[in-house]
């Protein structure tokens, strides 16, 4: 059977657009085992940043700061630009603050092997010369059918230190965190501080949306006045919101 070159041309316009399709149907399908485009086993980043990456219309960032504070435990802070992690003075008491954040990664469909994965956090103004931060991975309690809820502020509108979302309770309060952190970061002057995010998690989130809780992030050793300002994905410099990359391989 001879092709003609109508015909090829006809072929050559329809297989981008089969693959497509064949991508759209997500990574823990066999759709992977078909791939047009490069060749398998290329690496491939994907990134994502609210309003830049991986488009400007991305948006899917969401986070919180928790603090342990009086007065401040059952307050949500959801729509802060940026705020202090580690220890700050509310008159004479010394209190914590965390920060949890959390990004929706299902752009990512064609992801058969993920080889790496961080997560980039914007700090300025340390209080001393160098501070350790840690990563855990977030969990939430079985009673939530969903994640965390951001919230717009102010008091039982969202997580905060006491709750997941204004009204059910943390098991833990602080945010509950599955294990031991993964990953630290040492922070000297303003800076940003990187933590890798084991692959596995990350593809857990690809696969399973619903077990993506994000991250939360504190100090260690919290010290008195201790601390260091995180900008937030609402914060107005684009360059400085959350960011996070995870590099994969697609199938083939």
């Amino acid at each position: 059977m001879t092709i003609s070159s109508t015909q090829r041309r006809s072929i050559g316009m329809i297989a981008p657009l089969f693959a497509t399709i064949l991508l759209a149907a997500g990574c823990s399908g066999d759709s992977d085992a078909i791939f047009f485009g490069p060749a398998p086993g290329e690496k491939r980043t994907i990134e994502f940043q609210d309003g830049r990456l991986p488009t400007s219309s991305y948006f899917g960032t969401r986070d919180a700061f928790l603090k342990d504070g009086p007065g401040l435990d059952a307050v949500n802070f959801g729509i802060t630009p940026s705020d202090t992690v580690g220890s700050r003075l509310l008159t004479e008491y010394y209190y914590e603050s965390r920060y949890i954040v959390r990004m929706d990664v299902s752009l990512l469909t064609d992801c058969s092997e993920i080889t790496r994965a961080e997560m980039r956090l914007h700090l300025g103004a340390p209080s001393a010369d160098s501070l350790v931060f840690e990563a855990y991975e977030a969990a939430v309690p079985q009673v939530i059918p969903g994640t965390w809820v951001e919230g717009l502020g102010g008091a039982m509108n969202g997580v905060d230190w006491k709750t997941v979302d204004g009204s059910v309770p943390w098991d833990t309060p602080g945010g509950d965190l599955s294990g031991a952190p993964f990953d630290s970061a040492t922070v000297t002057l303003d800076s940003t501080m990187v933590f890798d995010i084991p692959a596995e998690l990350a593809l857990r989130w690809v696969e399973e949306p619903l077990s993506n809780h994000g991250i939360v992030v504190r100090l260690v050793g919290t010290m008195p006045g201790e601390h260091a300002v995180l900008r937030a994905r609402e914060s107005a410099a684009a360059l400085e919101r959350p960011r996070l990359l995870i590099e994969y391989i697609p199938g083939g």
